[in-house]
Formats: C-alpha cells, sequence, structure tokens
C-alpha cells in the first residue's frame, strides 16, 4: 500500500512521531513518503501565513495526518493544508495530534474532532485517530501504541 505522512512541526515531537509511524509501516512493507509542511513565515502564531507547498495525494491509497495542538486547535498550517487540498476521494485518513498538557481535554479532543471534520469535507474517510500528551510520563508508551495501531489500520 502507497501511504503519505503529511505533518507540520515546530519543535520536533510531532515529527519524531511521524518518524516511528513512518518505520513501522515501512517494515511491514508499504510504500512512504513523508511531507513536511513549511510555512512563510516560520511563526506557527500568524495566521496568515502560507503553505510553501502543498503536496499532491493522488497516488497514495491512504494517508496519515500529524498536527500539534496550538491554542486548544489544531495548527494553522494543518487547518490551511486541509482547506488547500485536493480531496481524499474516500482514502483512509489516520489523523494524530501532539500536545504539552497533559489531558486530552486540553485541546487535544478538540483537534481530533475538527481534523476529522474537515477529512469528511474533502471525501476522506477519517479513522479513530490518536493524541499523544507530551509532558505525561507515559508518552513512549502512546507513541508506541499510536504506531501499531496506524499499521494494523494499514
Amino acid at each position: 500500500m502507497k501511504i503519505a505522512i503529511v505533518y507540520v512541526s515546530y519543535t520536533g515531537n510531532t515529527k519524531e512521531v511521524a518518524f516511528a509511524i513512518e518505520r513501522a509501516l515501512k517494515a511491514t512493507h508499504h510504500e512512504v513518503s513523508l511531507f513536511a509542511l513549511e510555512t512563510n513565515p516560520h511563526d506557527p502564531k500568524v495566521a496568515n501565513l502560507t503553505l510553501k507547498a502543498i503536496p499532491s495525494l493522488q497516488k497514495f491509497d491512504g494517508v496519515v495526518l500529524g498536527s500539534p495542538v496550538h491554542g486548544f486547535g489544531l495548527s494553522i498550517a494543518m487547518n490551511a493544508f486541509l482547506k488547500e487540498t485536493s480531496l481524499f476521494q474516500g482514502k483512509k485518513v489516520y489523523p494524530f495530534v501532539t500536545q504539552f498538557f497533559p489531558f486530552a481535554w486540553m485541546g487535544g479532543s478538540a483537534s481530533l474532532k475538527a481534523f476529522k471534520k474537515l477529512i469528511q469535507v474533502k471525501d476522506g474517510i477519517p479513522l479513530s485517530g490518536y493524541i499523544i500528551n507530551w509532558s505525561r510520563c507515559h508518552r513512549n508508551k502512546a507513541i508506541q501504541n499510536l504506531v501499531e495501531s496506524c499499521v494494523a489500520t494499514f
């Protein structure tokens, strides 16, 4: 299966999770392409930022999307990507978010809900998704669970 992983990462946390998913999917013989969303300007708090490039997802069978939580919601860059990208055309889309706060209700749950809504608007099939709480002591186990869930999905 051809799988695209599209992610936004400013501190490296979301990138670390995206790379872990990539390694696991490749180990199970999937063809995986990573796309880091880059913005202009690079400041994640600028409301009118633009994406330097929007990856085409047409040739992929499935998509994994990763975003940090900013201001209790999806990052501005991921919102921009989801608004500007073409339709997912019935593809399975697995979203995940990373957040510093220790509890999902502190932005993670709302971000995942927003992810799923935007995926449906783009004719995708949103999968369960996952929240990684970066400040929790069980972070590595949570990342492992996310990776296993993603591999089982595809």
